[in-house]
Formats: C-alpha cells, structure tokens, sequence
C-alpha cells in the first residue's frame, strides 16, 4: 500500500556501521551500528523523523497548520518535530510532562524555545496524566482559529510505525550488499513505535530473526500489548496478512535495564555510554540508547547473544539529552 510520505531523510538513508574495536574488546559478538543518528541536519534529528515523514505529510494533506505533540522534558521526539514542522512551515505546541523548569534552559529543552515552539507543561511527571493537558489544548487551538493535527507520544501510532518498516527495506538492502547475515538487532523502547515497525518490517523482509527491544519507560507488562497492537494496527494499514499468534511470539521486551525511572540514568547505563566512547568515539544518552546498551551487553555476558552472532543496534539519537545530563563526575559514580 502506497501512503503519502515527504522526503526528510537523504535517499541515501542513514549508515551502517561496524563497531571493530568494541566487538573485538568483547570477544564477539560482530555489533554493527545502524546510525539514525546522522539522518540528516534537522538538530541531530534521532529515528523520529523516519516517522514524521509519514505524519507530517498526513498534516499537510489535512491542511492543518499546527502540530501538537508531547514527551518528557528532554524529549528528543517532541524537539524533532518542532524542528521537521518548522522546516515545513507549520507552528508547534508541545505539551511537556514535567515542572517549568526555573533553571536556564539545556539540552533538549533549549532547542525547543530556540526553534520557536509554544511550551506548555504538565506541572508534574505523571505520564498517564498526560491526556487531559492535550485535550485542552487541542481545545484552544481550535477555538483561536487554528487546525490542529496531534502526534502521539514518540509519534507511535500505525502512520508513524511505517517510517520503522521503510528503514527495515533500507536495512535489508545494506545487508544484502556487504553480504552480512545478522541474527539479532537491538533497540530501545519508549513508545514502542520503532520497535513495532522494526518487527513489521522484520517479518516482511524475513532479514533478522531475533528483534530485542530494551524499555526505557514502561514495564513489559504495560508497553509489551501497546506494541502488539501497534503492530497489528500497522500491518492492517500496509495491507498484510495478520498472525496474532505469531506477533505474540516475536515481540521480545525487556524491562530489566529502566532502573528507577524514566530519564534516570543507571550505573550499567552510564558505563556502557563510556565503553562507546572509549572504544569507538560514539556518544550515546542516558535516557535511550545508554540502557539500550546496557541491556545488549548485559545478554552478550548472559550467552543469550553469543560470540559467534551478529547483531544491529539501532542508534536512535539523543545527544541534546546527553548534554543536559548531570549524572556524569569526574571521580566516578
């Protein structure tokens, strides 16, 4: 099935890359990065923006003329979308989960304001609560005139989750071509709408057997049947053959790295950002790919993934967050 789609990432898509220095200081297994990180020039845009190619058009095509959308503070999806709908012509309101900070603006955060966002905030760091600060703002946009179009949390409904199956054809393509076999790939979980198109796309392309996702946010308990949905939903849009068995099977969620809490760094995470770093000079965050990490490394000592495996971790951006980090100290932590 053909949606309508805007181009925000170069046809070349984004790199692969293979971490030499960090699988050999591991002893196996092969770890090949795929790099949504350097997706193009919107503010270190992350993976999100493989999903508001498809959302943003869909706001376009609806003639809305502002996007609202939601995340925590450091949000790296809420700062993407400002920065794409700014590129676009299009206003933003961003409903933040959190307090107005009373401190200078950093990270994320700062971005937001700099790219002209309208910043409204929950007022405390209740995820669930979030619901009833966007209808109201959806609310006053319409009643001053203006179109609201709403993205949900990570952009993670159907629409969005197709960005997820695209970027799994580019993967395959990049695969077939330097003759790899991968049999894992690895990413983080917040919303759950990369995983969900990465298990699309997976099973479409059958190029991966084992799809490992890493929460960061929910317990599995929680985010596990929001992925299964979304991968259902996602796949009725497509237009393919629906197995509920079989998307019970392949979605593999572990909540064992979240640690106490959304955006909290953990002890495993903040080591495994600084073994990247020290073995192959990438940065990774705190909040996402660092637990991601963290949990990669933690099945690679457990012999769930071995040495003789190869494995693609999606590195889905970040850096801003990273930046606004206090969890960092010279003398350890």
């Amino acid at each position: 099935m053909e949606l309508s789609r805007i181009s925000l990432i170069p046809e070349s898509g984004t790199p692969l890359q293979y971490l030499d220095s960090l699988s050999t200081y591991l002893g196996g297994p092969k770890i090949f990065l795929k790099r949504e990180d350097l997706n193009g020039c919107l503010t270190l845009a992350g993976n999100k923006l493989r999903k508001l190619e498809y959302l943003l058009s869909d706001a376009l095509d609806r003639n809305c003329n502002v996007i609202v959308t939601t995340g925590g503070l450091q949000s790296n999806h809420a700062r993407t979308t400002v920065a794409a709908a700014r590129k676009l012509g299009l206003q933003t309101v961003l409903v933040l989960v959190g307090e107005q900070p009373k401190e200078p603006l950093e990270g994320n955060l700062l971005l937001d304001y700099l790219l002209g966002a309208e910043l409204r905030f929950t007022g405390n760091s209740d995820f669930s609560m979030m619901e009833a600060n966007i209808e109201e703002t959806l609310r006053d946009l319409e009643n001053r005139g203006d179109r609201p179009y709403y993205i949900p949390l990570g952009a993670s409904n159907p629409l969005g989750t197709m960005g997820f199956v695209s970027a799994c054809r580019e993967l395959e393509t990049q695969l077939t071509k330097s003759e790899i076999e991968a049999t894992w790939q690895v990413v983080a979980v917040g919303s759950g709408g990369t995983l969900a198109g990465l298990v699309v796309g997976s099973g479409i392309n059958q190029i991966i057997k084992n799809t490992l996702g890493i929460s960061v946010l929910f317990e599995s308990a929680i985010i596990k049947p929001k992925v299964q949905e979304l991968v259902l939903q996602t796949k009725l849009l497509a237009g393919l053959q629906v197995d509920t068995e079989q998307i019970q099977r392949n979605i593999n969620i572990s909540d064992a790295f979240i640690g106490q809490g959304y955006g909290i760094a953990t002890k495993e995470c903040l080591a495994a950002i600084k073994l990247l770093a020290k073995t192959e000079g990438i940065i990774l965050d705190p909040t996402y790919t660092g637990k991601a990490m963290a949990g990669l490394l933690e099945y690679i000592r457990a012999g769930i993934i071995g040495t003789k495996d190869t494995v693609i971790f999606w590195h889905t951006g970040g850096l801003p967050g990273l930046l606004a980090s206090k969890a960092f100290v010279l003398d350890g932590y």
